[in-house]
Order: C-alpha cells, then sequence, then structure tokens
C-alpha cells in the first residue's frame, strides 16, 4: 500500500515539542499487539525532563479502530 506500515503488527508512535509544535522530536514506537488483541496498551517510558511538552501520538494499523481512553502517569522529579 506504500504507507510503510506493518499491517499485522499495528503500532502507535510517540512525539513531543518542547517549543509549542514547531519541532518534533524522533517518535518512538510502541506495539499495539496483532490485529484482533484487544487488551494491548503502548507503553513509553523514560522521556525525560519538562516543564511543558506538548505529545503527540499517531496510529498505524490496516484498519479502522477506536480509543476508547488514554491516562498518563507522570512521576515528578526530585
Amino acid at each position: 500500500s506504500g504507507d510503510g506500515g506493518d499491517h499485522t503488527n499495528p503500532v502507535a508512535s510517540l512525539e513531543w515539542s518542547d517549543d509549542g509544535g514547531r519541532t518534533w522530536s524522533t517518535p518512538r514506537v510502541a506495539a499495539l499487539g496483532p490485529v484482533g488483541e484487544y487488551d494491548t496498551r503502548p507503553t513509553w517510558t523514560r522521556l525525560g525532563a519538562f516543564y511543558r511538552r506538548v505529545l503527540r501520538v499517531t496510529f498505524r494499523a490496516p484498519n479502522k479502530f477506536v480509543v476508547m481512553g488514554a491516562t498518563t502517569q507522570l512521576d515528578a522529579g526530585l
């Protein structure tokens, strides 16, 4: 299909911007599990320290899907 995605193992990629969306980090990819798996959750860790950051998540999958919710867990640095 030419989109570069793996059509058997969908992925989500996370990018961030520390300048309000003018420039973006290199995407960090997390697997969503094989098609038909419904309980897989992408997780990204070790994202560094930040004060204000814009996050962008992009999904690549062979068919339509629905995001039912999203949560974050941030740990305050000491």
